[in-house]
């Protein structure tokens, strides 16, 4: 086989064991042997190239990483149950996979993102972390994609006012279905986001298409 493709039992060697790459003129050499194409070859080659970059990254997540996972992961898990993010079978999948949604090259960048939400998240504790509040706002965007468009009618809010307020009295389990009620009449959706254990009082206010 080595005579036929014109390179040294070594080198074959060596591809064979991992240890070289397929270079594009072996893959054509192997081409003209085998009969099967160059593409097909160097395919496999950027597919092993990938699964060793992948490998890397799993062993390249820092402590710090993990802590940063660790209070975002039941975001995270509501984002798999709407089938957003992949499910990763090894937290060091699930981390990789949040990384590619959240579109850093690494969850420790996240704390640098906390002034692009502060126009977008309305929040009561200034405490909550970066990480947190930019995951949170990824699954209120999911949940606001799901409301059905409708036009705000500005002049009957006003008129809404003092009713709205009325509702603080109501009983707690009737009151969000008080306000949809008389929300989703003059074209303003409310939805409610599961709590995660934070104590969180967080609040995102979206314009649809007819604002």
């Amino acid at each position: 086989f080595a005579l036929r493709t014109g390179v040294s039992e070594k080198h074959i060697s060596t591809v064979l064991s991992g240890s070289k790459s397929i270079s594009p003129s072996f893959a054509k050499k192997l081409e003209y042997v085998l009969g099967i194409s160059a593409s097909y070859w160097l395919s496999l080659e950027s597919d092993y190239a990938l699964f060793k970059i992948e490998d890397a990254e799993k062993n390249s997540i820092s402590e710090e990483e993990y802590a940063i996972f660790d209070t975002i992961k039941e975001v995270i898990s509501e984002l798999e149950n709407l089938h957003q993010i992949s499910r990763g079978k090894t937290l060091e999948n699930k981390i990789l996979y949040t990384r590619k949604y959240l579109r850093v090259s690494s969850l420790c960048e996240l704390d640098g993102l906390k002034h692009i939400l502060t126009n977008q998240l309305l929040y009561k504790n200034k405490m909550l972390d970066a990480p947190y509040l930019y995951a949170f706002s990824k699954l209120i965007d999911v949940i606001n994609k799901k409301i059905p468009k409708c036009e705000c009618e500005e002049k009957r809010l006003i008129l809404k006012l003092f009713e709205i307020k009325s509702y603080m009295f109501h009983d707690e389990n009737q009151i969000l279905n008080d306000i949809n009620y008389l929300l989703n009449d003059i074209g303003i959706q409310v939805n409610v986001i599961k709590d995660f254990g934070r104590e969180n009082q967080i609040g995102m206010i979206v314009k649809n298409d007819n604002q």
